[in-house]
């Protein structure tokens, strides 16, 4: 309880991280379970480095690193997130990738490669990365420090 209101936390049991003998798995489970390649960038490992003295939870950038690939390489969006690029291509946060809007006739906009930003927040660290389905991988666009409040 937190200021009287109960707290409930449902999650689903994976087996991979849970050991429960005898657990049943739920088929949205074991047919979404896809490990995909992590990149990271040398400027972007550079600029972590850097930044390795603001760690409150890790001791060096490459454990960092480590662990942030590990949440990346499974897909940690929800069922509708998976989704959601067969049913809506196009949302106001999703960024089309080639010439979109420019003048020149000769590229066109792939409107099939939308890119959709992620975030996820580690130790101080807020990090933005992009899914790329097609290929099974995940790319680290940037990451800023969050500000201590």
């Amino acid at each position: 309880m937190i200021d009287g209101t109960p707290i409930l936390d449902v999650k689903p049991y994976i087996p991979l991280y849970d050991s429960i003998p005898r657990a049943r798995i739920p088929d949205w489970i074991t047919s979404s379970t896809t490990f995909r390649k992590v990149i990271i960038s040398d400027d972007v490992i550079k600029e972590l480095k850097a930044a390795e003295p603001s760690f409150k939870h890790y001791s060096s950038c490459e454990q960092f690193i480590k662990a942030l690939s590990q949440i990346l390489r499974n897909d940690i969006r929800s069922h509708f997130q998976r989704c959601l690029k067969k049913t809506k291509p196009q949302l106001p946060k999703a960024r089309p990738v080639g010439n979109c809007g420019a003048k020149s006739s000769g590229n066109s906009c792939n409107l099939n490669a939308i890119k959709r930003q992620y975030e996820v927040r580690m130790d101080v660290i807020r990090v933005l990365y992009e899914i790329d389905d097609e290929n099974n991988q995940v790319k680290v666009i940037s990451f800023g420090i969050i500000p201590s409040t």
